[in-house]
């Protein structure tokens, strides 16, 4: 099973998951947001993004990040595994 990792700038993740779950009327299997934020450190946001990876229960994973070339998608690609972890950045609503 894939699970999927939304990962961006404070408050967008937690924004379209909700708008998501508004949409479709119900929750998704395996799918986490993970908003950044502003305030914190680099280190901050990586050990967050390391522990929130730990919880996951898929084989495989798949970060979708909002800005390429932003914080959210470094760090992101810090946690690239080719064929286990892969990064996908330009996440949006539709």
């Amino acid at each position: 099973m894939v699970s999927v990792l939304l990962v961006t700038h404070s408050p967008l993740a937690n924004a379209l998951s909700e708008a998501a779950r508004w949409i479709l009327g119900r929750e998704f299997e395996d799918f986490h947001a993970l908003d950044l934020d502003p305030a914190a450190s680099p280190q901050e946001h990586l050990s967050e993004l390391e522990r929130t990876l730990s919880r996951l229960d898929g084989e495989q994973v798949l970060i979708l990040t909002d800005l390429f070339g932003g914080t959210p998608h470094n760090l992101a690609l810090t946690q690239l595994e080719p064929g286990r972890v892969e990064v996908v950045s330009g996440a949006n609503l539709p």
